[in-house]
């Protein structure tokens, strides 16, 4: 079954003024589940993250797409001829498709940006890597945007996201729970990274358990240590995700981008509710090699 879809077509006010109102209709019914980012997947696999603007000031609370979307338009000659195909697909992520107003649909695997760099919208930290500002705050997302350019990332993180991808699916497959335990993969995405956030598959057998929690222990196997990680649900039954302590278990593990994470959910046995969820690494080549290199230089001062 598909999500709900809608369809706009671009004209010249849209590129000069860098925004796409959401259609009200839509908002009307999933405005409670969007952030203040969307992600954007073109049929290539490739994601693009966009500022979602709330108008307070108008009378219908309008809701837009805003900064990032001059760098897609400009990526995919996106003109007054143009229409765009969105389909929701839950936790403010879009598919997109690209459309001349003949009904050919554009080739998003070849870029006008020279061809190297994909451009992205990135959330900002201004905490840092300062853990104690993070545990502190409340337990809702706050991605706010940079005001500056958006800054260039090089194309191979993202089909290295689609390989990340595939490659979850591989190990989900292949792996095999002791006890039976419900579990899932997800693999590490740069928008995962940066955004500081896990979002639980959609096709979790297990995740309206994850419904019923405010947060659950994550012991990572073997011998790995324990973190606490607080749930955060969409709305509307869209999806859930791991937010608040996500950036110190990602930072506490080493964990980047590529890197896939087995989540192994185990449930008391009475109540039959998840008690905690076995963590299980596997990591990327590049990954696996920085975790090794610090290995052997905390061996070399002791």
């Amino acid at each position: 079954m598909g999500g709900p879809s809608f369809i706009h077509i671009i004209n010249n006010y849209h590129v000069q003024q860098e925004e796409i109102r959401i259609p009200q209709g839509f908002v009307t019914e999933y405005g409670d589940d969007l952030s203040d980012h969307a992600v954007f997947i073109v049929p290539s696999g490739i994601e693009w993250f966009v500022e979602i603007k709330r108008d307070s000031n108008s009378d219908d609370g309008g809701v837009y797409f805003k900064k990032g979307l001059n760098e897609l338009f400009g990526s995919y000659s996106i003109t007054s001829v143009t229409f765009l195909v969105f389909k929701y697909e839950g936790i403010s992520q879009f598919n997109v498709r690209i459309c001349q107003l003949s009904g050919e649909e554009v080739d998003c695997s070849s870029f006008h940006n020279n061809d190297t760099d994909d451009y992205y919208v990135e959330a900002s930290d201004e905490a840092g890597d300062n853990d104690d500002s993070e545990d502190d705050s409340n337990d809702e997302e706050r991605e706010e945007f940079r005001d500056g350019p958006v800054r260039k990332k090089n194309r191979s993180i993202t089909r290295g996201g689609l390989r990340t991808q595939e490659r979850a699916i591989e190990i989900e497959k292949g792996f095999k729970s002791l006890r039976n335990n419900p579990f899932f993969t997800i693999g590490l995405q740069p928008s995962y990274v940066s955004h500081k956030f896990l979002p639980i598959p959609a096709n979790f057998e297990g995740k309206e358990e994850l419904w019923k929690l405010e947060n659950i222990r994550l012991d990572v196997v073997p011998n790995g240590g324990s973190w606490i990680v607080f749930l955060i649900t969409m709305g509307r039954g869209q999806g859930i995700r791991f937010s608040k302590g996500v950036p110190r278990f990602l930072k506490d593990n080493n964990l980047k981008e590529g890197d896939v994470c087995l989540f192994e959910m185990v449930a008391k046995k009475k109540s039959g509710f998840y008690e905690y969820a076995r963590v299980h690494i596997f990591r990327s080549w590049p990954s696996f090699c920085l975790v090794l290199s610090k290995r052997k230089s905390s061996l070399k001062r002791r």
